[in-house]
């Protein structure tokens, strides 16, 4: 799941002394700058040592790679770096930290699979002069220290508020860039004889052809194949492989596979196909109405989170206004009212049942609809843990920061 987190440092930036001289913040992040932070041979313990003073995590963080680059072409740097929180060397989230003003920078958090370099993950896909993350993500679980993990290559797009998974809008990608080294791949693993290698190649390749446009079911006879085997770590692939292709003729051996008789298979299958329907979800436009320009959510405020949500995906599913939940994850069931103006619903949450935390900075918006279809949309936030004034609107008042530096 996405995460952006944005936390102030007003302290910190107003006292630039010795003990913070070598910290980023110190440093201008505008391109323009000869001495900007940019300039500065940093250590990966010292970009550690950064992030943990803006994002203070319960885990140790350890920087595996980092880059500065001006993602959005706006003249401002973003720093990109690679984290394992585990202590064992799993780099499998990247940050994407932006500086938002002195005393502030919006962290996104994307999950992402053993992302232990970034060459080539920083790359303008489109040639629209902003920057996309192409990312290997896993598309099987963890299973043993021995069985690998089937993977894929996932593009992340700049939506204006948050780095999203826009992979299908980038078939020729796939097609030009992904594919010929898979194919590759596969003429390999079918040499070797390795029957696990050789299941593992050919979902990856099932999968790139999938995203380059070709048939949705592009793969499903690998998967039938798979479910029938004897191995239960293959049958565990083959469920993940009918529900990422989710269409109906994978229904049915995807619900046998979720009463197999080996409860891990059983299980997995049944995580497998609660993932896939939820990323499925069509996108909403939500934007939080509280809190000024910078949607600032105040944890201690009386007054509810006030959402608006574009009109587009009622009109053709209709709204099932109890199934509207927003917080942290989405899943919160923090729900006050929504109004029926079919032009614009806004919804009111309550602050208590939202689930964030004052590290937060993305809120997730999820509903269901009487068509069954599901809609879910994001949007970037400022969550701050401040008393409120007596007369002020003190949403306001946290939301008023300087501009980028």
């Amino acid at each position: 799941m996405m995460r952006l987190r944005v936390i102030a440092l007003a302290f910190f930036l107003a006292r630039p002394d010795a003990a913070f001289a070598d910290s980023l913040s110190a440093y201008s992040w505008a391109t323009s700058q000869a001495d900007g932070v940019s300039r500065v041979a940093w250590s990966a313990e010292q970009v550690s040592a950064f992030l943990e003073s803006i994002m203070h995590p319960d885990d140790a963080i350890s920087v595996g790679d980092f880059r500065f680059a001006d993602l959005l072409g706006d003249g401002h740097l973003e720093l990109v770096a690679t984290i394992d929180y585990s202590g064992r060397t799993f780099f499998n989230h990247v940050l994407v930290v932006r500086r938002n003003g002195p005393a502030m920078f919006a962290v996104q958090q994307i999950k992402a699979f053993d992302v232990r370099s970034l060459d080539g993950r920083i790359v303008d896909v489109d040639g629209d002069g902003r920057q996309e993350l192409v990312l290997p993500e896993a598309l099987t679980p963890y299973l043993s220290g021995p069985v690998p993990q089937v993977r894929w290559v996932a593009i992340y797009r700049w939506t204006g508020t948050v780095y999203e998974d826009s992979s299908r809008s980038f078939t020729a990608y796939y097609s030009t860039s992904i594919l010929p080294a898979l194919r590759a791949a596969l003429d390999h693993a079918k040499q070797s004889g390795d029957t696990q290698l050789l299941a593992l190649t050919q979902l990856e390749l099932d999968k790139a052809v999938r995203m380059s446009g070709a048939s949705t079911e592009y793969g499903i006879d690998t998967a039938r194949s798979l479910a029938s085997s004897d191995d239960p770590n293959l049958r565990i692939w083959a469920a993940c492989a009918f529900a990422d292709i989710g269409t109906s003729a994978t229904i049915e051996p995807l619900a046998r596979l979720t009463a197999d008789a080996d409860r891990s298979v059983a299980a997995y299958a049944a995580a497998a196909r609660n993932e896939a329907a939820a990323a499925r979800c069509s996108r909403a436009n939500i934007s939080v109405i509280s809190g000024g320009p910078l949607h600032v959510v105040n944890l201690r405020s009386k007054r509810p989170i006030r959402v608006a949500i574009s009109s587009e995906p009622w009109r053709k599913g209709g709204s099932l206004r109890d199934t509207v939940t927003f917080g942290s994850s989405g899943f919160e069931q923090s729900l006050i009212s929504c109004n029926d103006d079919w032009k614009e619903r806004r919804c009111h949450f309550r602050i208590s049942d939202t689930d964030l935390q004052e590290s937060d900075g993305v809120v997730t918006l999820r509903a269901k609809l009487n068509d069954g279809s599901c809609v879910v949309g994001h949007d970037s936030v400022q969550v701050v843990d401040v008393p409120p004034g007596d007369d002020a609107d003190e949403d306001v008042e946290a939301g008023r920061r300087s501009p980028r530096e």
